[in-house]
């Protein structure tokens, strides 16, 4: 091949990375140094000229662009730039006073580049990116390059959940990126040290799966409260606007209720009027109300300082508080805040204890059921019931008819139930209700339980703050969520089979029909932060 036919083929080059976008031409691999692509080291010099040096810069870590004779083009990012002046070039040497002469600034600028990936340049669309296996000539021209050329030659996904924006060179790029959508049904870590940007990250992963994947509920377990601020606009831009709404599941123990019992009473009586306190409250709907926007207003104050609630709604079933919406005002930020009140029910659970209270041994897991039915009979009603008559068959002499002796327990493994069970027991999470004592009895105001799981969406935090020194009580509150979850998930997953998610190696996950089959729900999708 002619030196005019070479030279047709560069400008060739030249015209395609200008006519297709793919970036603005910069300069060329430097003639002088050895362009070397290797299994263990590559590396290519450019030169730039001194106008465009100044026009456009060099920064390390930035995107430049190379299209070779070959026929490939390549992504590279800088590692290094050299600057010279004319004296050095000539070798001339200051013996008495330095090099003041500013035109010798005028020289070329080197660009040192470590090649990262490559493509064909005729089939850009049509094929994935590849390590680099093409050598690099001289002269080969050199590219800044365009954020829809780094995208793909980074092999980012266009569609999934927004990460953020790609960072390069000291700056922002045009360039998002994505985690593909059947990504969120797998396990994701996520590893930085402390100041990082793990929990930005998190949130703005959270806040994009609401906008982008259809029918997300995204659960969020909250130990420090990091979540319950995305309703609020962040210190810094982030990716996302703030959310409207929020929902949060705002377990309710036994010792909230004693250590908070004043302020709910405090609460009701000013919203009743100071004539009159919670107990003039006749009506058992009426009084459960009370004390769901005492809760509401008590967590608003404790987590938002200086926030307002301008007004609540309650939803009760008999006395039980299912649910409040607020709308609450925090500095002239308005957002709805749903907090659903979460406590356990002994009778619905206890057979399922011993999977997420790590307190019995083996035997006594295996045996716990039977245990219980033993002492409160087939249908245990409360875990006060239940613990009464343990301290009544505890005190039983071991050798006359007692539950351990019928099921030939050993002193050790009675010792183990009973010290498990008082240990459960002081959780407080079990049976929670709000009452008063009257007359020798107990007028109880409001109870508290699970959720409909299903009948979750959006952002839903699990507020687990009360719990950052429990820690085995904060995961079995996580285990009955994630287990309610995952019941509701399934049972709605059989009753809408035309709608299950079809995942593909290489398509973002589809469903087989958007159209809702009579009598069918949609599906729930879940996804865990």
């Amino acid at each position: 091949m002619s030196g005019f036919e070479l030279k047709q083929r560069v400008e060739v080059i030249r015209q395609k990375v200008e006519e297709r976008g793919l970036g603005e031409v910069l300069g060329r691999v430097s003639p002088g140094e050895v362009a070397s692509v290797g299994a263990d080291k590559r590396r290519v010099v450019i030169d730039v000229d001194f106008d465009t040096y100044l026009r456009v810069g060099a920064r390390i870590g930035e995107y430049l662009g190379v299209a070779t004779i070959l026929g490939s083009v390549m992504l590279g990012r800088v590692v290094e730039v050299r600057r010279r002046h004319v004296a050095h070039i000539a070798h001339i040497q200051t013996l008495y006073a330095p090099v003041e002469d500013l035109e010798g600034l005028k020289t070329p600028a080197q660009i040192v580049l470590e090649p990262l990936t490559e493509r064909p340049i005729n089939d850009l669309d049509n094929c994935d990116p590849t390590p680099v296996y093409t050598p690099v000539d001289p002269l080969s021209v050199v590219f800044r390059p365009s954020p829809e050329f780094i995208a793909k030659m980074l092999g980012l996904p266009r569609e999934g959940i927004l990460l953020g924006m790609l960072y390069a060179g000291g700056f922002e790029l045009s360039v998002e990126v994505r985690l593909p959508e059947r990504a969120m049904y797998q396990h994701v870590l996520v590893v930085g040290t402390t100041g990082a940007g793990k929990t930005v990250l998190l949130k703005n992963m959270a806040l994009s799966a609401i906008y982008t994947v259809r029918n997300a509920t995204v659960l969020a377990l909250d130990l420090q409260g990091d979540y319950l601020f995305t309703v609020l606009p962040p210190e810094a831009p982030g990716v996302y606007q703030p959310l409207d709404q929020i929902t949060v599941l705002m377990p309710v123990t036994r010792h909230l209720i004693d250590r908070r019992r004043e302020d709910i009473q405090r609460i009701a009586a000013r919203i009743l009027g100071e004539e009159y306190s919670l107990l003039d409250v006749t009506d058992e709907r009426e009084a459960a109300e009370l004390v769901g926007r005492a809760l509401a207003e008590l967590f608003v104050e404790e987590t938002y300082p200086g926030a307002e609630v301008l007004n609540a709604e309650t939803k009760t079933e008999d006395k039980r508080l299912v649910e409040v919406v607020a709308k609450v005002d925090a500095g002239g930020r308005v957002f709805t805040l749903r907090p659903l009140p979460w406590a356990m029910r002994f009778r619905e659970v206890y057979p399922e204890i011993p999977r997420f209270f790590p307190f019995f041994s083996e035997r006594v897991s295996i045996l716990f059921r039977r245990l219980l039915e033993k002492l409160a009979g087939k249908d245990p009603l409360d875990i006060d019931t239940v613990m009464k008559k343990l301290e009544s068959e505890v005190v039983k002499d071991a050798d006359k008819d007692s539950v351990w002796k019928r099921l030939r327990l050993h002193k050790s493994q009675v010792d183990n139930f009973v010290r498990g069970m008082n240990m459960i027991y002081e959780t407080g999470l079990f049976d929670v209700s709000y009452a008063v004592a009257e007359n020798k009895s107990q007028r109880v105001f409001a109870t508290f339980g699970e959720p409909d799981y299903m009948e979750l969406e959006g952002l839903v935090v699990v507020d687990l703050r009360g719990f950052r020194e429990a820690p085995s009580v904060a995961s079995a509150v996580v285990y009955r969520v994630l287990l309610g979850c995952l019941r509701r998930g399934i049972r709605s997953w059989r009753e809408a089979p035309r709608l299950r998610p079809r995942l593909s190696s290489s398509t973002r996950p589809t469903t087989t029909s958007r159209r809702r089959a009579p009598g069918r729900t949609s599906t729930k999708r879940w996804l865990k932060l």
